[in-house]
Formats: C-alpha cells, structure tokens, sequence
C-alpha cells in the first residue's frame, strides 16, 4: 500500500500518484523521448518537496509525452490541474493538457480543452491552472506534459493536483 502523501496532494485534491515526482517517474509513462537529459527527475528541479520534473525542448529533440497514472472521473463534472512551474522563457515548445478517456482507455476528442505554455513564463516561480469539463462517456483524466518538437527552451514542473470542482464553476475560456 501506498502511502496516502504520495497518492494525494492538498486535501480535497483526488487521488494522483506520485504528483511531485519524489519516487522519481513512477506513475508517469514517458513516450517518445529519445535522449534522457530531455526528461529528468532532480533535486534541483524540485520546487515543492525534495525532486522535481525538468523538461527539456530542443531543436534537435523529437516530440515526446509524460502521462500521468489516469484519475476517475465523472462525465460533466469540471476538473482542474494545479502544478507550480518555472522555465527559462524559451517559447510555447513545453504543454500542459488535460486528457479525457473513456471506460475502455480510448481517448475522447477534446472539446475547448486548454493548455498551460510553462516554457513560456519568465517568473522564478508560478501555480499554473487547467480548468476543462468532462465530456460525455468520460471515466478518467490523465494529466499530459508534451514537447512539441520545436525550440521551446526548458521547464521544471512540480506538485500536480486535480481537483474536481463544484457544480457552480466553469471551465476556464
């Protein structure tokens, strides 16, 4: 059994494992990363806890993904994904998305579902938010880093969280 810290963030977040990629990328399946020094788990990415995730986007790197554990959810709920970041402001090259599945793994097309560009920002530090509703026929979300394969620079993410929120909220436009 898991302990209960690695499994949840804040209270009220739902269960995620592994968020601040303290047991390195357990939980998380990386795709398509050829060199290793694009995708790194360090003490010196760690923004929150004792690692961190750095990402790296060059001219030379092939597009990749890191998908995390899937998150159960329910159909027409709204969810949201926090996560703290920072980069060197290289361009828009590193995303942070929301992917919905259904009962049988399949992904379902999405619907105004947005991205946070961390690899955009100039700050020391920043909480970036992801707010999207479930669509019909969606069982679980599965939060998706990706490079895009053109010079986007470098990212370090820490602390994930999803949240299901209430009724009243909205996704964000």
């Amino acid at each position: 059994m898991l302990p209960a810290a690695w499994l949840r963030g804040e209270e009220g977040d739902l269960p995620l494992t592994n968020p601040g990629f303290e047991e390195e990328l357990e939980g998380w399946t990386v795709t398509g990363a050829k060199d290793p020094e694009n995708v790194r788990v360090t003490a010196e990415a760690a923004l929150g806890g004792s690692k961190g995730l750095q990402v790296k986007d060059t001219d030379a790197c092939s597009s990749y993904r890191i998908t995390s554990s899937p998150v159960a959810v329910v159909a027409d709920a709204v969810y949201q994904i926090t996560f703290q970041g920072t980069s060197n402001g290289g361009g828009e090259g590193i995303g942070v998305s929301m992917s919905f599945r259904d009962a049988n793994n399949v992904e379902i097309p999405p619907v105004n579902v947005p991205k946070a560009w961390p690899a955009c920002q100039i700050k020391d530090k920043d909480r970036f938010s992801i707010r999207a509703k479930a669509p019909p026929g969606a069982t679980s979300l599965r939060i998706v880093i990706t490079s895009f394969s053109t010079p986007g620079g470098e990212a370090i993410l820490d602390d994930f969280a999803v949240s299901q929120l209430d009724s009243g909220e909205e996704p964000l436009p």
